[in-house]
């Protein structure tokens, strides 16, 4: 009886409700320097001096996920946010920007996104913006 006593206490601390979240901090941030070594731009803003105007991307970039059964077998998605990797999709972006012979990404947005997928509702990111060309400023 003792036994069962203690099961149940732990059975029901662990459906208590949450009553505190600590702080958290986390930092993220995505490093240009190479690409601005390169004289490439990448810029969140519109470019204001006279350019062209080449192209226009749209990228999205969803995480893997895995099912797995929860305590109560329920059918449970986790998936590895991790896998989104901005700096890969941004090479990709500079890569195909000097196809198109352009020197910059301008207004460029990092949204995040979901996709469904049977019952399941998938994360991701997606990346939109312009690819131009800079062309001289005239004094």
């Amino acid at each position: 009886m003792k036994k069962l006593s203690v099961l149940l206490l732990l059975l029901l601390s662990a459906c208590s409700p949450i009553s505190k979240i600590e702080s958290e901090i986390d930092f993220r941030g995505i490093d240009l320097r190479k690409y601005a070594e390169k004289n490439f731009l990448f810029d969140m803003e519109n470019y204001s001096d006279p350019h062209l105007v080449l192209g226009i991307i749209n990228v999205k970039v969803f995480a893997a996920g895995e099912v797995n059964l929860n305590e109560y077998k329920q059918n449970v998605m986790n998936f590895d946010e991790s896998q989104i990797n901005i700096d890969g999709v941004l090479e990709k972006i500079y890569l195909k920007a000097l196809e198109y012979d352009g020197d910059a990404f301008v207004n460029m947005k990092i949204d995040r996104v979901t996709k469904a997928v049977q019952q399941y509702s998938v994360p991701g990111i997606q990346i939109t913006g312009y690819i131009i060309k800079r062309l001289p400023v005239s004094k």
